[in-house]
C-alpha cells in the first residue's frame, strides 16, 4: 500500500449502518467478575505451573552452558510467579475472613455499618503475609537489607550533586 493514499475510513453500508463491536468485558450477559470463581475455575493452571517447575528443574540438571543459564532464569521467574500467587491467595483469604467477621458482627447487631478495607490496609496485610512467608524460609534479614538499600538509593538520587564534584 502506498503511503500517499489516505487511510480508509470505517466502512458504512448504503443504509448508513456501521458495524457494531462488542467487548465481552462490558456486556451485561457476561455478569460480574468474581475472583473466587475465577481462581477456582483456573486452579489447574497453578498445578500445571508447578509441574513445569519440576520439569524445568530436572531439565536444568541435565543441561550445560548457555542453555542451562536460560533454563535457570526461566525457572526462577516461574518460582517467583508461583510465590507471588500463593502470597496473593493468602492475602485474599485474610480479606475474605475479615469481611465474613464484619458481616457476622452486623448480623448480630454489634456493628451497624460495614467497614471496607482501604488500599493502605490491604498493602499492610500484604506486607504482613510477605514477612510471615520470609520468616518461615529464613530470608527476613536479606529482604530487609535489600529494602534498606533501595531506600538509600532513592535518597541518594534525590540529593542534588554539587558542580565540580568528581565522583
Amino acid at each position: 500500500m502506498r503511503s500517499d493514499k489516505p487511510v480508509r475510513r470505517l466502512r458504512v453500508d448504503a443504509n448508513g449502518h456501521q458495524p457494531k463491536f462488542n467487548d465481552p468485558r462490558f456486556l451485561e450477559y457476561t455478569g460480574e467478575l468474581s475472583h473466587q470463581h475465577y481462581s477456582k475455575n483456573f486452579e489447574f493452571l497453578d498445578q500445571m505451573r508447578e509441574n513445569e517447575v519440576q520439569f524445568l528443574s530436572k531439565k536444568l540438571r541435565k543441561s550445560k552452558g548457555a542453555k542451562k543459564e536460560r533454563i535457570s532464569q526461566e525457572l526462577n521467574t516461574l518460582k517467583q510467579q508461583l510465590n507471588e500467587r500463593k502470597l496473593g491467595k493468602k492475602v485474599m483469604e485474610r480479606i475474605e475472613t475479615f469481611k465474613k467477621e464484619d458481616r457476622e458482627k452486623i448480623k448480630q447487631g454489634v456493628k451497624h455499618t460495614p467497614y471496607f478495607l482501604k488500599k493502605s490496609d490491604k498493602k499492610r496485610l500484604m506486607a504482613e503475609e510477605k514477612y510471615a512467608q520470609l520468616k518461615t524460609t529464613g530470608k527476613v534479614n536479606r529482604y530487609l537489607q535489600k529494602k534498606e538499600r533501595k531506600q538509600q538509593a532513592a535518597i541518594n538520587q534525590s540529593i542534588p550533586m554539587r558542580r565540580g564534584m568528581d565522583e
